[in-house]
């Protein structure tokens, strides 16, 4: 064959190229990609469902756990029991306990609150809190 050595191998290089084109267009490998959204991106979390109770030194007038995220987890009032399970991030669980009391404690005396966490398959948590007003504390739990 005459010609120039560089069109040569552009042209067989070009046919290489239009080759490999179809056989992956036509020969049924197709890559199915899930559709994606730009708009809201979200982070995959894996939540662990967790059994949950409280008790308290004296009658609070509302209990509120929320997590890292702000999302309410668990909202009682004066008469609810405290009791329940929760649904915590798995790869961050984190616990915000607030509490109002219905009445304030005497003087140089403190409120306390005591939170025990039973996940499936793992050791029972309990974390104590101690406030001499209202309750507002975090409790990071530890990952495994």
């Amino acid at each position: 064959m005459r010609g120039s050595p560089l069109f040569r191998t552009l042209m067989l290089a070009g046919g290489l190229l239009l080759v490999g084109w179809a056989m992956l267009r036509f020969g049924g490998a197709s890559v199915e990609r899930p559709p994606e959204d730009h708009a809201h991106p979200v982070a995959q979390t894996t939540t662990a469902v967790t059994g949950f109770a409280m008790k308290l030194s004296t009658p609070a007038e509302s209990v509120e756990l929320k997590d890292r995220a702000g999302r309410v987890l668990f909202r009682a009032g004066a008469a609810d029991p405290l009791t329940g399970m929760l649904s915590l991030d798995a790869a961050d669980p984190v616990v915000f306990v607030s509490l109002r009391w219905k009445a304030p404690m005497a003087e140089g005396l403190n409120h306390f609150a005591k939170l025990t966490l039973e996940p499936a398959g793992k050791p029972t948590l309990v974390h104590y809190f101690e406030a001499p007003g209202d309750l507002d504390d975090v409790w990071e739990l530890p990952t495994e």
